[in-house]
């Protein structure tokens, strides 16, 4: 139906306004036609006590169809009807049709479209517009059974309204959790709901007989209800440090304890490194040790499985020199060697002496004590730069694991920049402890709430940067050391008839001097029958080194007189 429609409207003029004045008139009309379009003009003016009103009118021929059954209209538009006017169109003509939304709007073919639209349906287009900084009638939104069918504008690229269109889902159209799915060419999509991704309470670690130990499972991304499994892995050939952080009860050990496993299935190597007080998460894995690789009864036997790494390491560094090779993974793959993995547990307690003692006699035994725990400490600490800064090559990684990673716990960033893949435990960790575990926090994404609430969900879980693969929140796999040790043992593992450094190599790499010993019994019993029991342990294996070995000793030789 072809009608002429008469167009009022009713503004509020500038100050000092006067109708009277043609440059006065002729600026209010173009005012008016910025904002309302062409075609406008002044009827009567109104001196109010609040400001001076000019009513206005404009006659505008439209036609106006119903295109499909009441749900759509077709408005044709005025001659001259410029782009900017497009809002004004749509207020216009969205007042006169309650119910319908202009969807296109079509300037240089003079139409209009409007549709009918709920309030929800409108709402959700107004929010993706704003989101996208276009126009509503860009947008193309429309119900679907559970959520909207979407179709963007060309304007839209992935990589820089992505993350805005899912920040408007979860917020203003839906919750956290919804699903917004875009097809880059076609540019349709749509808008679902769905429960947000969460963790089951538990994710056992899959017990996969035939391992890659160059590329380890360690855990799970979220998961949706219904959706697959996304595991996650540690490549070492991306980078061959991996620091764990995160405190007590947090998951480190499991995710440990996972890496461990997938490494030794592999045919891979092991060097344990940890705190006597602590050792006990790892006794299950002392038969897999390689020769003289278990460094967790004393400090100094530490010292000493750490500097056989490096001895390991410089056996294979000359290896690769007569080969021809600058890196092992260039050797045939029958010739390469087994890829070794050094794990230090409780990095603060490894490399941090705490503080000097002041005031006492330079003799005094406290302070002889922190003397030869500092030199002890510096040794691992020294042995750790090494094997990570220079061992790559040679197929040698590490694992380091702190509750805390800061200078103060001897963990400075320039060795923390070493570790090329970070995972810190803990669902709801503290800014700081994000900013110690990554290079850059802000890349790391955030927990969501219904896990953070969740305790079931929300137990061994934490966060990760993988070298070469990026950021990931995620769910360590969790199986008992029982169960470990039991497919170790089924798959033929090789086991080791040594796990200690021997004698020799403790006088030898202990504290860079050999010495005559006497029988380490004689030392107990001596020891302890005049009264200088010194704490020896029962597997004590001439160990003590430094300004404490040469107190004990000054005690031992008073306790030898009477033999």
């Amino acid at each position: 139906m072809a009608d002429e429609t008469l167009d009022r409207a009713r503004v509020k003029a500038p100050p000092g306004y006067k109708d009277e004045v043609p440059a006065h008139r002729k600026a209010l009309l173009k005012m008016v036609e910025t904002t309302y379009g062409p075609g406008w003009h002044i009827e009567s003016v109104e001196k109010k006590t609040d400001g001076t009103f000019v009513n206005i009118s404009r006659l505008r021929s439209t036609t106006e169809v119903s295109a499909v059954g009441a749900s759509t209209l077709i408005a044709r538009l005025s001659a001259g009807t410029k782009p900017s006017e497009g809002e004004a169109v749509a207020a216009r003509l969205e007042e006169r049709n309650p119910g319908y939304r202009l969807t296109d709007f079509d300037f240089a073919l003079g139409r209009a479209t409007l549709k009918k639209m709920d309030d929800k349906t409108y709402s959700a287009r107004r929010s993706i517009a704003a989101a996208l900084s276009v126009k509503p009638w860009e947008v193309q939104v429309s119900k679907r059974k559970g959520g909207f069918d979407i179709v963007l504008p060309t304007s839209y690229t992935s990589a820089k309204h992505y993350d805005k269109l899912l920040e408007v889902v979860e917020g203003d159209i839906g919750q956290v959790g919804w699903e917004v799915n875009v097809d880059p060419k076609t540019l349709k999509g749509t808008i679902l709901k769905a429960d947000p991704p969460s963790f089951p309470p538990m994710y056992p670690l899959p017990f996969e007989k035939e391992q890659d130990a160059d590329n380890v499972l360690f855990g799970i991304q979220p998961v949706r209800p219904g959706r697959s499994i996304e595991p996650l892995f540690v490549n070492w050939n991306s980078a061959h440090g991996c620091m764990v952080a995160g405190l007590p009860g947090g998951g480190k050990s499991v995710v440990i304890n996972a890496l461990i496993a997938g490494h030794l299935l592999g045919g891979g190597e092991l060097v344990i490194i940890d705190d006597k007080n602590k050792a006990v998460d790892f006794d299950w894995c002392k038969p897999y040790v390689r020769d003289h690789g278990w460094g967790a009864d004393s400090l100094w036997q530490s010292v000493v499985a750490l500097a056989l790494v490096r001895e390991e390491g410089q056996k294979r560094a000359d290896y690769l020199k007569e080969q021809g090779v600058k890196n092992w993974l260039d050797l045939p793959k029958d010739k390469r060697f087994a890829p070794l993995l050094v794990v230090v547990d409780e990095g603060e307690a490894m490399l941090s002496a705490g503080k000097k003692p002041v005031g006492l006699d330079r003799d005094h035994p406290l302070l002889v004590e922190w003397q030869d725990e500092a030199a002890s400490k510096a040794y691992v600490g020294s042995h750790i730069n090494h094997i990570i800064q220079e061992l790559r090559f040679v197929g040698i990684r590490m694992i380091l694991s702190s509750q805390v990673t800061n200078a103060a716990t001897g963990i400075a960033p320039s060795l923390k920049n070493k570790f090329g893949h970070r995972m810190l435990l803990g669902a709801s960790p503290s800014p700081n402890a994000l900013s110690q575990a990554f290079s850059d926090p802000s890349a790391i994404p955030e927990m969501p709430e219904n896990i953070v609430r969740d305790d079931k969900a929300s137990k061994g879980a934490g966060f990760c940067y993988l070298e070469g693969q990026g950021a990931f929140l995620f769910k360590g796999a969790f199986a008992s050391t029982g169960d470990i040790s039991a497919l170790l043992e089924e798959m033929g593992v090789r086991k080791t008839h040594s796990p200690t450094p021997t004698k020799e190599q403790m006088i030898k790499y202990g504290d860079g001097q050999a010495v005559d010993l006497p029988d380490k019994e004689e030392i107990k019993n001596a020891s302890r029958t005049q009264g200088f029991d010194q704490g020896l342990p029962d597997d004590f294996d001439g160990d003590l080194k430094g300004a404490a070995r040469a107190s004990h000793q000054l005690a031992l030789e008073a306790a030898m007189k009477n033999f």
